[in-house]
């Protein structure tokens, strides 16, 4: 008799502690993580900016640049245009057509964020709908090796066209998410520190604006910015984020066709200057 208790008191132990098992077994889905440290590889890529095509002889000089980049004696990964494919003038008949077969030329990926003088306030939907066509939406996410790259459509935080469905800063919200594997990089067109031009100082965007854009960038750790608009070669710093301004394609003010070639190590950017001599 006292065995049968015994056997009965053990049987009822085991059925108490299945459930204890279970639940301790059970594990709850993982929740996407971010891991703001930059990623542990290198690469290069390009950045081309300030094309203008269909103006002055803006077509044959980034003809010249992409068989310069398609021929450069070490690899690169992609490319990367930061505005003003165009001058105005994105709604000529086949001048977008033409422009998307001249970057197709292109042997890597090249991606493409919307400049000033592309989507335009005279024309925002006609000029917004055929750069989704051709080039893409207005904010896009790429992870490479490990690292995001963010391109973002930011011309209504400086002033340019806007659209009642569309903000820069909670489209990069969107983009960076919940879940950055490593730290970012920023592609845009318009830089967001003042533009020196005429022996003075002009404020593309409000310092209010300019603040929350900083720490909307500090917040996802931002590793640099990439930029064009400017019509020159310039660093600055956004806090302690390196924006790099790249010189032009296009000739206006005189300027050489220039592309930049940047080396991402580890975390660290370095870059050179590729001039087109013609």
């Amino acid at each position: 008799m006292l065995d049968t208790m015994m056997h009965a008191s053990k049987l009822l132990f085991v059925i108490l502690l299945i459930p204890l098992i279970s639940c301790r077994t059970k594990r709850a889905p993982a929740a996407p993580t971010t891991d703001l440290r930059p990623a542990q590889v290198t690469f290069s890529f390009v950045q081309i900016t300030d094309t203008h095509l269909g103006h002055g002889d803006h077509d044959q000089r980034t003809l010249a640049v992409i068989n310069a980049i398609n021929t450069l004696p070490y690899p690169v990964d992609f490319v990367v245009h930061t505005g003003d494919i165009f001058m105005d003038n994105m709604l000529e008949p086949r001048l977008v057509e033409k422009a998307a077969a001249l970057f197709g030329r292109l042997k890597i990926p090249c991606y493409f964020v919307p400049g000033n003088h592309d989507i335009l306030t005279k024309h925002p939907g006609e000029t917004r709908t055929l750069f989704k066509k051709h080039f893409g939406p207005l904010a896009k996410r790429v992870i490479h090796k490990g690292v995001p790259l963010l391109f973002l459509y930011t011309e209504p935080l400086a002033g340019g066209c806007t659209f009642s469905d569309y903000s820069p800063l909670a489209a990069l919200s969107a983009l960076a998410g919940k879940n950055l594997p490593h730290a970012p990089l920023l592609f845009h067109h318009s830089p967001s520190v003042p533009d020196f031009y005429g022996g003075k100082f002009h404020q593309l965007w409000t310092a209010k604006i300019r603040r929350k854009w900083a720490a909307a960038l500090k917040k996802i750790g931002t590793i640099a910015i990439f930029a064009g608009h400017f019509h020159r070669d310039e660093l600055q710093y956004l806090g302690d984020i390196p924006l790099h301004v790249a010189p032009p394609v296009a000739s206006y003010w005189g300027r050489q066709a220039t592309f930049r070639v940047y080396t991402y190590d580890r975390g660290r950017i370095t870059y050179r200057n590729h001039y087109i001599h013609r």
